[in-house]
């Protein structure tokens, strides 16, 4: 049973290429995303998966800080970006990025599911609050920081 799902999704005015490379190359968002504060690679080849890398990351919501650790997945020939919250309060989180190619870009859409194995977290309004204010928001303002800087060709 999951406890909590979200969904954020933006439409990016640039290049397929470089919205994928912007959202998979999560060390570089301390220098383009204003609220994260550091993603550091702790494991560039999990189990010799060159695709697969163990990152932990930290971020911002409101000045509260948050944390977790993820086991990062890429497959840029099917456009996607899969993590694995391995570590932190939302261990055992699925989060899956989609890129689709449109016309005049590209619409991104990131989705969160986390099963209700801890008790805080079972559906209901402690769920739905973690889902609002800390995930849903987080993820928004990264899709709007993706988008800014891809749209601004850097």
């Amino acid at each position: 049973m999951t406890a909590m799902h979200t969904a954020n999704r933006i439409f990016i005015e640039a290049p397929l290429t470089r919205v994928y490379d912007l959202a998979s190359r999560v060390e570089h968002w301390p220098n383009v995303l204003r609220h994260y504060r550091y993603v550091d690679v702790v494991d560039p080849a999990v189990a010799g998966d060159s695709r697969s890398r163990l990152v932990k990351m930290g971020a911002t919501r409101s000045g509260i800080p948050v944390s977790w650790t993820s086991v990062q997945h890429l497959d840029r020939r099917k456009r996607y970006i899969r993590y694995r919250h391995v570590g932190g309060a939302t261990l055992g989180m699925d989060v899956l990025w989609t890129l689709e190619p449109e016309r005049m870009g590209v619409e991104v859409t990131i989705e969160h599911d986390l099963p209700s194995a801890r008790w805080w977290l079972q559906p209901g309004p402690i769920a739905a609050f973690v889902g609002s204010f800390f995930v849903e928001s987080i993820a928004g303002m990264t899709l709007a920081g993706i988008k800014r800087t891809a749209e601004a060709g850097r």
